[in-house]
């Protein structure tokens, strides 16, 4: 006669981890990656260890997660399968995470690129305190465009410096100037009114920023008449003003 058994399971011990689909080659700065790691616990025969329920890290390769301020962050295994929630970064660079669990043989993903988010405001970088009219600011006035989280933001921006009171020695009261990958450099400015000014910067809708200079007078190089003599006058009397 023909006996058959109890259903059964054979099982091997966990030996590996392995990526399952692709995870986000790109990703924006504070904006939950598209496709975070999946990841299975297999045997050494490439079968889902599905009665494993142990905990995966993903460590990045340099910086932080945002969402634990440390550079791990870890998932729950179900039934072999490690599924992270959102992984968000918010320093722009290009990364990789590692998947580790133990004596298990880890994983790296491939490499992802976090861009900058949108535009958020301006950083004074350096600016000039002092100068002579009439002669370029030394050291010149730079500006960084930045996203919330301080990275340089690589959009093309036009950044406009207004006076206050007085004029550059082009005879405006502004002068602008293109970032180049987030930064603005005005090397070439001079004013050419002397006394305590300030400078506004000002782009988009972007909130504005300022910075005082204190414009000293140039050289001497000229008499000028500060009220010109009457016309006309009599012998042995003061000329009127």
């Amino acid at each position: 006669p023909v006996v058959s058994s109890s259903n059964f399971r054979i099982t091997n011990p966990p030996s590996k981890l392995v990526l399952q689909g692709s995870t986000s080659s790109v990703g924006t700065a504070g904006v939950a990656l598209t496709a975070p790691p999946k990841l299975a616990v297999q045997d050494n025969l490439g079968n889902v260890v599905t009665l494993d329920n142990s905990m995966v890290t993903l460590t990045l390769s340099s910086g932080v997660f945002a969402t634990t301020g440390t550079n791990t962050v870890t998932c729950q295994v179900v039934n072999g399968i490690a599924a992270f929630g959102p992984i968000i970064i918010n320093k722009t660079g290009t990364y990789t995470m590692t998947a580790t669990d133990g004596a298990l043989t880890s994983v790296t993903t491939a490499a992802v690129t976090i861009a900058p988010a949108a535009a958020a405001k301006m950083v004074l970088l350096q600016a000039p305190t002092t100068g002579v009219a009439g002669a370029t600011l030394n050291p010149s006035l730079n500006i960084a465009v930045q996203d919330q989280f301080g990275n340089l933001s690589t959009a093309y921006t036009t950044v406009t410096l207004t006076l206050n009171t007085g004029l550059f020695t082009t005879g405006l009261k502004t002068a602008s100037a293109n970032t180049t990958t987030g930064v603005v450099s005005f090397s070439t400015l001079a004013i050419r009114t002397a006394g305590a000014l300030t400078l506004t910067a000002t782009t988009g809708t972007l909130p504005s920023i300022s910075t005082g200079v204190i414009i000293t007078p140039a050289a001497a190089s000229k008499l000028v008449f500060s009220q010109q003599p009457p016309a006309t006058g009599v012998a042995g009397v003061a000329l009127s003003s």
